[in-house]
């Protein structure tokens, strides 16, 4: 037997010829071995109660103890008189190969990319689980199965269990749960089987019941954890009013069951959005006998002129139970955990925050290098990065190309009388201002440079909160100094929609802008690449990811200071530029 550093590194046993080298172990331990194994294993059993040792560790010391492992036995006579923080470590490097496991991460949401996208929560959901797993964290994702998801991106796709999920009088709701792998991510699918269908409507949000939904969401989320056959989670991090009904669940519901050690982190992604419910609502959900408690205005009672005294009466807050109820609470940005603590950015729950302020904490949203790079990207027709930024010319010819856009790029600069498209800057073919107002040559100077003109983009939810007003000021202001516009977004407002779609048709005619109303991954990524300047006008705005992304693809943000703005672009007029 060859031994190396008291076998902690490695041992092999050798037999050097028939029948010799290799030997029987020896009889039965004597009594002083039989002894000093007790004693270790009942060490052993004390250092894992006192957390000094994790479970599995424990358990293959033990395992290695009764095998009578005399490299064990002997390390622990040599230090079993000593202090349990060093016995624990000096019986820790008899399995130090065995590194001890990280905590375990449940993350709740009601979307994460790129299976279910509205706006920037998928990607942060997504990117935050993803560093969260790099940094070995055990981390898992419980989703809705939408109808909608784009199922060609979930990997395994397979049925793993049925919970009956308690909700309402009678017998609970069967509720399946699928397992996939979506982004390298193990992620849990909860599909109801109820006569109301929550997750089969073809949407994501946008139903009056949506309140109901999303409680039942977090309802079986949590009867799934505290049913499956694995330890308790030591985190769930809950995102946004649609998990939020977790946080009263959880310290209420389930404090006496397998989850009453888990702790709970609330991540608010944007405080207008807050879950407003009935009050009856507490009933199915399994609240009701706590209802006293939960709708006092300091919980769960949502300080509104519809609210009454008497549970189906009130209306529920539900983001507020949330910030309430979970152990740590985190907003998107520093700049934005201070606005919502007053009038203005608090939408109501400013008091509330206040109150709670100790576990309030801004933490900077992060991007995915992964998905967002423009040397690796597969939806760019070139790739380029910041060390060779050449091909990002390519990409805005590209881009202009498949929008129908001019690119004036590929022609040698040139004063504005002689140059082929100075005349017919806005595509319109005279050279006067079109019916916008916009300009048709280039700028003061009557020169453009190799990479044409300026290329403004606008990648946005198209909502008063991303400053709409502003966007249409500064597209017709761009366009009337000789710029380009492009524009892709919706509007979850039908109004707001068709009035997007009016002044597309209105301004698309012969001009410089196109408005692109549909969600495109896939273009955004290459509008990201091909654009010279990204317009973000937010009235206010927790963190965005936009002028992230436009950073990272060499295009110049230009922003409101707010929020999360603030926290990440450096203004020049500042001193900024480096």
């Amino acid at each position: 037997r060859w031994d190396n550093n008291g076998g902690a590194n490695w041992s092999v046993a050798v037999e050097v010829a028939a029948r010799e080298g290799l030997v029987e172990a020896p009889s039965p331990a004597g009594a002083a071995t039989r002894a000093l194994t007790s004693s270790l294993l009942l060490r052993l059993e004390a250092l894992v109660s006192r957390r000094l040792l994790p479970p599995e560790q424990g358990a293959l010391l033990r395992m290695m103890a009764w095998q009578h492992d005399m490299g064990l036995i002997n390390t622990f006579q040599s230090v079993r008189h000593l202090e349990d923080t060093e016995v624990a470590g000096a019986l820790a490097g008899r399995c130090s190969w065995l590194r001890p496991p990280q905590l375990n991460v449940v993350h709740i949401a009601s979307e994460m990319a790129p299976i279910a996208k509205v706006g920037g929560l998928a990607d942060v959901v997504t990117s935050l689980a993803k560093a969260h797993q790099a940094s070995g964290l055990l981390t898992e994702v419980i989703l809705p199965k939408y109808d909608c998801i784009n199922y060609a991106d979930v990997h395994e796709l397979r049925p793993m269990c049925e919970v009956e999920v308690p909700w309402g009088p009678g017998a609970g709701v069967r509720t399946a749960v699928w397992s996939g792998c979506v982004e390298g991510l193990p992620v849990y699918l909860i599909e109801p089987h109820c006569k109301e269908r929550y997750f089969w409507r073809g949407k994501f949000y946008g139903d009056g019941d949506d309140g109901a939904r999303f409680a039942f969401f977090c309802r079986a989320a949590l009867e799934f954890l505290a049913r499956r056959q694995h330890e308790a989670p030591d985190v769930v991090h809950c995102h946004d009013w649609q998990a939020a009904a977790v946080a009263p669940l959880l310290k209420e519901t389930y404090r006496a069951s397998v989850l009453c050690r888990t702790r709970l982190v609330l991540t608010i992604h944007n405080l207008a959005f807050q879950g407003l419910v009935s009050g009856s609502l507490l009933h199915p959900m399994g609240l009701a006998a706590r209802a006293g408690q939960l709708l006092q205005p300091e919980v769960m009672h949502h300080a509104g002129p519809q609210g009454g005294a008497n549970m189906h009466q009130a209306t529920v807050n539900l983001l507020k139970g949330a910030i309430v109820y979970c152990d740590q609470l985190t907003t998107v940005s520093p700049t934005y955990s201070r606005e919502v603590l007053g009038p203005a950015g608090g939408m109501g729950l400013q008091g509330v925050l206040a109150r709670h302020q100790g576990k309030l904490t801004g933490v900077l949203n992060g991007l995915d290098y992964e998905t967002w790079n423009p040397s690796t990207d597969p939806s760019l027709p070139a790739h380029y990065s910041a060390e060779a930024p050449a091909a990002k010319r390519a990409c805005k010819a590209a881009l202009c190309a498949e929008l129908g856009l001019p690119f004036t790029g590929d022609l040698e600069a040139a004063p504005a009388a002689s140059h082929p498209h100075a005349s017919n800057g806005n595509g319109n073919g005279n050279g006067s201002h079109d019916h916008n107002g916009s300009s048709s040559g280039p700028s003061s100077s009557g020169v453009w440079g190799p990479n044409g003109r300026p290329l403004i983009a606008i990648v946005s939810r198209l909502t008063e909160q991303k400053g709409l007003q502003l966007m249409s000021a500064g597209m017709r202001a761009a366009v009337a100094e000789g710029a380009q516009v492009v524009v892709l977004g919706t509007a979850p407002d039908p109004k707001v929609q068709r009035e997007w779609e009016a002044l597309s048709r209105e301004v698309t005619r012969g001009s410089d802008v196109r408005i692109v109303l549909r969600h495109d991954e896939a273009l955004s990524h290459r509008i990201f690449a091909g654009s010279d300047m990204l317009l973000v006008p937010s009235i206010f705005e927790p963190c965005g990811l936009t002028q992230l992304i436009a950073l990272r693809y060499g295009t110049i943000p230009v922003v409101r200071e707010t929020g999360g703005l603030a926290d990440t672009v450096a203004d020049v007029a500042h001193g900024g530029a480096g």
